[in-house]
């Protein structure tokens, strides 16, 4: 399923997207209320972090990870 249909379906903190960031094949969107981490793949974006909240001094803390 596409990212704009699966993501509401799991119930997980979002909001406006704040800001982008794609360095390579790897992106960061900034929501409102949490972090989506992205990589490019041969057909296209797909979401390999969601529902993420930083964590001082560690890797950030997501709720869904593939």
């Amino acid at each position: 399923r596409s990212c704009a249909r699966a993501l509401p379906a799991l119930g997980l903190p979002t909001g406006p997207v704040r800001s982008v960031a794609v360095w390579g094949d790897e992106a960061q969107v900034r929501l409102a209320m949490s972090v989506l981490f992205l990589a490019r793949f041969r057909d296209g974006w797909k979401v390999t972090g969601a529902g993420c909240k930083p964590r001082p001094g560690m890797p950030y803390d997501c709720d869904v990870e593939a």
